[in-house]
């Protein structure tokens, strides 16, 4: 890190004047909505590529069968 930045993060720390409140509906929501992003953006491309995979796996094995 440079002189810069450690000396404004060192003047931001002194003008903040206590803790962040984390008894709000805000600061609920905003966990609530990151959870519900990381789970949606973990689980939904595996569910979407789910029927692709399948159709896929289908065709290689209507061209590999003896007919």
């Amino acid at each position: 890190m440079s002189f810069k930045s450690m000396a404004f993060s060192a003047v931001f720390l002194l003008m903040t004047p206590g803790k962040l409140k984390s008894d709000s509906l805000l600061v609920a929501s905003v966990i609530v909505g990151t959870a519900a992003l990381v789970v949606a953006l973990t689980s939904l491309p595996a569910q979407a590529l789910g029927p692709v995979i399948e159709h896929l796996r289908l065709e290689v094995t209507k061209q590999t069968s003896p007919c």
